[in-house]
């Protein structure tokens, strides 16, 4: 896909998602638990609506989030305006150069599939600080039916959680119908 496909629909998916906040993501509690505790400084690669960023600030770390949507990144800084030690930069973190220097951790989450895949890990771990930690977590296709399985009850408790945070087991259908589109056009 190409990177106007991306910044379209990220900007289309951020102005949805906006009206109902950033939400809850169930993988966010374990991404920041693989964060060294002594790390000082973080980089969200794709950081999309803050979220993560904003829990990744919790301690006294620095945390920079860059996103290639300005849209995303709008409403980030709105999401996180509270947060002192947060910065948010928009642009493309291939070649972006406000992320020169390293960092002690760099997550990046639902991003690394947007990007040829060598060149991606290769710029995520030029980024990280000699000791550092580089946190990977991304979209895949099933390949067994174990898996396909596992994937149902996952979608079934995540709609669960949505349904006790917000009285329906369901994504808002304009943001659910987004999030479709921009998934028909990708490949894992």
């Amino acid at each position: 896909m190409d990177k106007k496909t991306i910044i379209h629909d990220f900007d289309r998916i951020a102005t949805i998602a906006g009206q109902y906040g950033s939400g809850s993501d169930r993988y966010d509690k374990f991404l920041c638990s693989l964060v060294p505790s002594e790390a000082v400084s973080i980089a969200d690669i794709g950081c999309g609506l803050g979220r993560l960023s904003i829990k990744l600030a919790a301690g006294n770390c620095q945390v920079r989030g860059i996103d290639i949507s300005p849209e995303m990144i709008t409403r980030a800084k709105k999401n996180a305006s509270d947060e002192r030690n947060i910065s948010f930069v928009c642009g493309d973190f291939l070649t972006d150069e406000r992320l020169d220097g390293k960092f002690d951790c760099v997550v990046t989450a639902a991003t690394l599939h947007h990007v040829d895949l060598e060149t991606g890990v290769l710029r995520l771990m030029d980024l990280v600080d000699e000791g550092g930690r580089l946190i990977i977590h991304d979209l895949r296709d099933n390949t067994t039916t174990f898996e396909e399985v596992k994937s149902l009850f996952t979608l079934a408790q995540t709609g669960l959680i949505r349904f006790v945070r917000t009285g329906n087991p369901f994504l808002p259908h304009s943001l659910s119908r987004a999030w479709d589109e921009h998934g028909d056009k990708e490949k894992y």
